[in-house]
């Protein structure tokens, strides 16, 4: 079969008819058909596909693609369908040949819209939940698409400022908070969800829940892990921090602070590896606060401590779900706790079972190099990877996974800092007829130039302290402005 056939079976609306892969877009059900994918998905973050499709026009407007919605099915062992949705941030116009048209699609979750969109805002005495989802719903494709499953409640924030773009913000503030998020596929492949939770208990398990290792006679088609490895490598031992915090001082001798260390079952680790850091002042205000916030830097680095990696065919695993690993000889003597899985990132690799692929022109940009180099890196285990069509067509499915065991806490890695700000100017403000407005330390209140939420009144900043320069060894005085 070739071009001429898919044409046909396109024509006669059968081409995507019990195929490795189908896609849904706004162009309709046989306009594009999915000849190739690469994607990724990672816990903490959120997901990504590059699709190269083939259509028999050659004449679709880019642009009607841009921000829509899309959903990519992946067919399992047993038929049926999963969905992965997401909107359009990239479309591509490959080339033609043999009257077909090549394309390349990239979606992803609804959060990629928050790179796009930048602000400058504050919140008082709000706890990151609230934070986040004043943020998520200034996004129509978030509203509804979220919620938040938290074992213990978050901590108010006294003062919280953005000035960045909101995938910056969300980021920085879900890993200081030592949260993650996963997402949650709709059956009808209509929408997603995101799930912003402090435990993996909130994952979902895969169904079926138990997945296999299988290497003997890997050369027929498989659904189970054909590669599974653990891999450690060295952490700091130990976290300790210093703040201040002007109405509890402490002391030389006991200075306000925290200290964690690791967990001894890690091996006879290097005692000298410890952070030393000072995290500023008013970091925190109780000293549990502080123990918490410092437990969650440990425990990322305890998370990284210990990873496995695994490859092969089984179709429906996906970030933010868990696993039971059955018949691998290194965790045959594993309670049943110890061989369950949480999946922290997962890639896949597939090309669908098309008449068409393996025949189709190699044009710039499209994934067929990829696939081909990917393939040739697996190729002792190839046999179990490919994916027969019932008119003879060969598709290719690889998926590539790193996991951490479920039992294990699992905080996102600090990745998103804060933005370097610079010396500001502002306004004094505070309540209607009120000419001065101080607390008992003669701090005030500013508006900041560039804060349009709020009119002047007292809720527009925290209480900030003047500094002027005439003061001095022995002498000085506090000024209001």
């Amino acid at each position: 079969m070739g071009a001429q056939d898919i044409i046909g079976a396109i024509k006669g609306g059968l081409a995507q008819s019990d195929r490795l892969l189908k896609l849904d877009s706004p162009l309709g059900g046989h306009v594009l058909l999915p000849q190739r994918v690469i994607g990724h998905s990672r816990i903490g973050r959120h997901y990504e596909f590059t699709v190269d499709a083939v259509s028999i026009s050659g004449a679709i407007e880019l642009k009607t693609l841009i921000a829509q919605p899309v959903t990519l099915w992946i067919q399992q062992t047993d038929k049926s369908y999963l969905p992965h949705h997401g909107y359009v941030h990239t479309a591509r116009r490959l080339g033609s040949d043999n009257g077909l048209t090549s394309y390349q699609l990239g979606f992803a979750s609804w959060m990629h819209f928050l790179r796009f969109r930048k602000d400058a805002r504050i919140w008082q005495d709000k706890p990151a939940e609230e934070i986040l989802t004043d943020v998520f719903n200034l996004h129509p494709q978030a509203q509804g698409a979220f919620r938040f499953a938290l074992n213990r409640p978050l901590t108010p924030r006294s003062f919280c400022m953005q000035y960045e773009d909101d995938w910056n913000f969300v980021h920085r503030l879900i890993e200081n908070e030592g949260l993650f998020g996963c997402f949650e596929q709709a059956g009808d492949g209509q929408s997603h969800t995101l799930i912003v939770t402090d435990n993996l208990d909130a994952f979902r398990p895969l169904s079926p829940q138990t997945v296999r290792f299988y290497r003997a006679g890997t050369n027929s088609e498989t659904d189970a892990l054909v590669q599974w490895s653990g891999t450690r490598t060295l952490q700091s031992t130990t976290l300790t921090t210093r703040t201040f915090d002007y109405k509890a001082p402490g002391s030389s001798a006991s200075p306000k602070g925290t200290t964690v260390p690791t967990l001894a079952t890690q091996g006879d680790l290097p005692q000298q590896a410890e952070v030393y850091e000072y995290t500023g002042a008013y970091t925190y205000g109780s000293q549990d606060r502080g123990d918490h916030l410092s437990k969650i830097r440990m425990e990322e680095w305890e998370s990284r401590a210990k990873r496995f990696f695994g490859s092969g065919g089984v179709r429906q695993v996906d970030a933010g779900r868990w696993f039971e690993l059955d018949d691998h000889p290194g965790h045959a003597t594993d309670s049943e706790q110890d061989r369950q899985f949480a999946l922290i990132g997962t890639s896949w690799f597939i090309e669908n079972n098309l008449p068409v692929s393996s025949q189709a022109a190699d044009f710039p940009h499209s994934l067929k190099g990829g696939l081909a180099m990917v393939r040739a890196n697996h190729e002792g285990t190839a046999s179990a990877l490919k994916v027969a069509h019932a008119d003879g067509s060969e598709g290719f499915f690889l998926v590539e996974i790193e996991a951490q065991r479920k039992a294990v806490p699992y905080r996102s890695p600090f990745e998103h800092h804060k933005p370097e700000m610079h010396l500001q100017s502002a306004i004094v403000v505070g309540p209607a007829n009120e000419e001065v407005y101080t607390d008992a330390l003669n701090r005030i209140k500013v508006r900041f130039h560039w804060d349009r939420l709020n009119d002047g009144d007292e809720k527009a900043s925290c209480w900030l302290r003047v500094a002027m320069s005439d003061t001095g060894g022995g002498y000085g005085g506090v000024h209001v402005p």
